[in-house]
């Protein structure tokens, strides 16, 4: 075995804290890649990105910094094995710190996670039963409306106005487009459609998706909350921060997109991050909480994804963003994916 447990402990509110030892073996056959990454990734006069001498690499990263990236990466390596082989439900993020490190010798680390809180489930399979599911429709007029919407944009993006006075200040107000005939040689323009009946139709099947999986989430989301409502849980304080860093980490990066900063958004409307997170933590402790209930639930029905559907989808993020870290990858990617799977579950139930 590659790791030892040097302690145990279980904490307040579902916390676990170990102390393990990684062997040195275990944290020194990742060298070569942590070496061979700063070479692709450093920049060093006189160089070219990955063809910079061992010797020079390693005189200007400095034994430590390459130690500390094997242990990094010896520890993403065996936490799943951890988890496993001394059977752990942890959920969440989590906190890691290194409290023992130097070349040739074992790195200690002190893990403490979040654990499935002991909760007594009540009958999910009733309740998910409960919630009806809603008839989908989309009418003739809501297709008409999206439609004007349509022409409206298109007007917009084709500066389509209508004649006005060279001074006149609501020259380009909506009151004065130019709305685009609805024919066939318009809607060609839109995309793949060869007539408007053509348009008409995709539309409405479009919009008749989007109601649906709208309608799906509402579902699930009732379903969640009134499973939780019959079951006691001490939620982790970690899962409520994990939680709150996932919102505000999704919220900033939309802030991002229209071009602002998340601190300079927040200095206009007069909050801080701190504010954010207070008015926001109830919302994060519900979505924690589901996230147990499902944990809890999975457990009992023995659902849990694969490990090559796990593989795919780590294999991608980690293509399209190297960045990130491989455990946290990992594990949110097979939190999604058990999600997903015990929601499919529930639905299923008649």
């Amino acid at each position: 075995m590659s790791y030892k447990i040097v302690s145990k402990k279980e904490l307040p509110k579902s916390m676990l804290e170990m102390e393990v030892s990684i062997a040195w073996d275990a944290v020194a056959k990742h060298e070569h890649a942590v070496l061979a990454e700063f070479n692709v990734n450093l920049d060093i006069p006189g160089f070219r990105k990955g063809h910079i001498p061992e010797n020079i690499l390693r005189e200007k990263v400095g034994d430590m910094r390459i130690v500390e990236e094997m242990a990094d990466m010896a520890l993403n390596t065996v936490y799943g094995e951890i988890l496993e082989k001394e059977k752990i439900n942890s959920i969440g993020r989590p906190s890691v710190v290194v409290t023992k490190i130097s070349r040739d010798n074992p790195v200690e680390f002190r893990i403490t996670m979040a654990v499935v809180p002991k909760a007594t489930l009540p009958d999910y399979k009733k309740i998910a039963k409960s919630v009806a599911i809603e008839k989908v429709e989309v009418t003739d007029e809501e297709v008409e409306k999206f439609i004007e919407e349509v022409r409206k944009n298109y007007a917009r993006s084709t500066h389509a106005y209508g004649e006005h006075d060279h001074g006149d200040e609501h020259a380009h107000d909506d009151k004065n487009l130019v709305l685009p005939e609805v024919n066939d040689e318009f809607v060609q323009k839109l995309g793949k459609f060869e007539t408007v009946a053509d348009f008409k139709l995709k539309l409405k099947e479009n919009l008749t998706a989007d109601k649906e999986n709208k309608n799906r989430e509402k579902r699930r989301l009732e379903i969640a909350e009134k499973i939780i409502a019959e079951t006691k849980i001490e939620i982790p304080d970690i899962l409520v921060e994990s939680e709150l860093d996932r919102m505000i980490g999704r919220f900033e990066s939309d802030v991002a997109r229209s071009g602002l900063k998340l601190d300079d958004y927040l200095k206009h409307i007069k909050k801080t991050r701190d504010d954010m997170r207070g008015e926001w933590k109830p919302e994060a402790e519900k979505q924690a909480a589901i996230h147990i209930v499902l944990a809890e639930i999975s457990i009992a029905e023995k659902i849990q994804p694969t490990e090559e559907k796990v593989k795919e989808q780590y294999d991608m993020i980690l293509t399209q963003h190297p960045e990130a870290d491989p455990m946290r990858v990992k594990i949110y990617i097979e939190e999604q994916l058990t999600m997903g799977m015990v929601f499919d579950f529930l639905e299923e139930i008649k």
